[in-house]
């Protein structure tokens, strides 16, 4: 007989100039840190009901390279290739977007990747597994980086505008949010993504001042809920 271990159950609080995370049970579970672009607006009960948006920088090939969302949704999934995000990005504030960051299943092998357009290149797969309700969408940022050709953000540009649509693709049924980013305010964690073994926590030192998002993807959905994936939280280390 196979038997499955049980899920996590990570959880996170804010503590000042720390975040607090503790894995209270089940199985090794996973953190991802992400400073808060938005809440979610809409009725929820879906799986394409954005619950929170967060973003950070991360590196690739060189420092800050990268910019990555965090998607928290109201339900789970069964798989994240039957939908669609586009972000719709405005750099230069002139309520027109510039360019279109999507994550999709473009091949349709059921694993989806992110693009930027109009570049078109297909290079990071979500970071989403079955039976989750939270992504992580990885995108080449800055355009004086070493792969900028294939980013977003002009040299120098550190804050946009976005609107990001979640689109059931079988039902055309979406999930619509509006945000705004500036990346020198980022909240910074000291580790932004780690793994805790059962009945173990961290304190989790940060920089900066204002709302984190965190998600906890191997944590299990119950009664269907998939905010159990996500936490916000408050911090400030000024």
């Amino acid at each position: 007989m196979a038997v499955v271990d049980p899920a996590s159950d990570m959880k996170a609080k804010g503590a000042g100039r720390f975040v607090e995370i503790r894995n209270k049970r089940g199985n090794v579970g996973w953190a991802e840190g992400f400073t808060l672009a938005t809440r979610g607006t809409g009725p929820g009960g879906t799986p394409y009901s954005i619950e929170a948006i967060g973003v950070r920088t991360n590196s690739f090939a060189a420092d800050g390279d990268l910019v990555e969302f965090g998607f928290a949704t109201d339900r789970p999934w069964e798989s994240l290739a039957p939908y669609e995000i586009d972000i719709f990005v405005d750099v230069d504030g002139d309520g027109v977007e510039d360019y279109i960051l999507v994550a999709a299943d473009f091949f349709g092998d059921g694993f989806p990747l992110t693009a930027i357009f109009p570049q078109g290149a297909a290079l990071f797969t979500t970071g989403a597994d079955l039976n989750d309700a939270s992504a992580v969408l990885t995108f080449i940022g800055p355009q004086d980086s070493p792969f900028g050709d294939l980013g977003f953000l002009p040299p120098g540009d550190t804050d946009f505008d976005f609107v990001a649509v979640f689109i059931d693709l079988r039902s055309g049924a979406v999930d619509v949010e509006f945000g705004s980013v500036d990346l020198t305010r980022e909240v910074v964690p000291d580790l932004n993504s780690f793994g805790l073994f059962p009945g173990t926590g961290t304190r989790v030192p940060v920089t900066g001042r204002g709302d984190m998002l965190w998600l906890f993807q191997n944590n299990e959905p119950t009664n269907g809920n998939g905010r159990d994936q996500s936490d916000v939280v408050g911090v400030s280390s000024w």
